[in-house]
């Protein structure tokens, strides 16, 4: 069985950064490991922050914007239709996740974006092909 885990290391109030990965429960070691953009600690305010620390069930389902399944964080208090998808800056995501393999400021706005987005999100997928259903657990290594 695999398991999610992300580790906020930075936020403000127009983003975080931190690291997903996917590990084996079993051994314990990661499968999968990138960078992560989300919308700054806004205190769970819809579409604008990222969502509290915790342990969230993690489900593969289709999404109706992305024409496709995709891996829904669920049972967040107060919100619903978080994803894990590609987005390169703070403002593509509405609260969702966003992979990414580099920290760059690509739009040269002052802000911090993340590069090749599309295959990271795609690796992240790859580690969990064959699940529909894990957890995902997000922990806060910045002070607010």
């Amino acid at each position: 069985m695999k398991k999610v885990k992300v580790i906020r290391h930075w936020t403000n109030d127009k983003e975080s950064i931190g690291t997903i990965m996917v590990y084996d429960v079993a051994s314990g070691m990661p499968v999968m490991a990138s960078l992560v953009l989300e919308r700054g600690d806004l205190d769970n305010r819809r579409n604008v922050s990222n969502i509290p620390a915790g342990t969230y069930p993690l489900r593969l389902t289709y999404s109706p914007k992305f024409k496709r399944r995709v891996w829904l964080v669920d049972e967040v208090p107060g919100r619903s239709g978080i994803r894990i998808h590609p987005a390169n800056y703070w403002d593509d995501i509405n609260g969702c996740i966003a992979p990414g393999m580099k920290l760059k400021d690509i739009n040269r706005d002052g802000l911090i974006d993340v590069t090749n987005s599309r295959y990271a999100t795609e690796q992240f997928e790859k580690a969990l092909k064959g699940m529909s259903e894990t957890t995902i657990e997000i922990i806060n290594m910045y002070e607010k």
